[in-house]
């Protein structure tokens, strides 16, 4: 792990990675229609899916999944990762965190690929990023996710 937070963070942080985006299944799955008019809105205004999703629902896809993940009893720093992957300043911290992995994780996934939803790519936090002191590791973090094995060849 390149943070070296320990191996509770780890699986933590693995955890929240898998299920960020259950929210949008959540959604997808028992509101077909509307969430269907959320993903039209965000390519014809080119906007953010959560922001969206708030304005429709009440809520965002990371919010109702982590409604869903704290009632299944995931551990509440999972809960937090996925609530917040796209506002993580909202919670504040003190260090590297399941949250911070998510968040950054997220942002650094959808640079490599087109945004499948038409809207807006989310973007990194570099607040909080430089209120954790971490906001100098994002070049490296963006290194390790473009090329995968350099973390594994040291």
């Amino acid at each position: 792990m390149m943070e070296n937070s320990g191996s509770e963070v780890a699986e933590e942080a693995f955890a929240a990675g898998l299920l960020h985006d259950i929210g949008k299944l959540l959604f997808a799955a028992n509101l077909t229609e509307p969430f269907g008019q959320a993903l039209a809105l965000v390519r014809a205004k080119r906007g953010r899916l959560w922001e969206v999703e708030n304005q429709i629902f009440g809520a965002s896809h990371a919010e109702v999944g982590a409604c869903v993940l704290g009632i299944w009893g995931l551990p509440l720093p999972v809960v937090k990762a996925v609530a917040l992957h796209h506002g993580p300043a909202r919670q504040g911290g003190s260090g590297f965190s399941p949250l911070t992995a998510v968040h950054a994780a997220n942002v650094l996934v959808h640079e490599t690929q087109s945004e499948s939803t038409g809207g807006l790519p989310p973007e990194m936090d570099l607040v909080y990023l430089e209120k954790l002191g971490l906001d100098n590791k994002v070049e490296e973090w963006r290194r390790h996710c473009l090329n995968p094995n350099e973390a594994t060849e040291r």
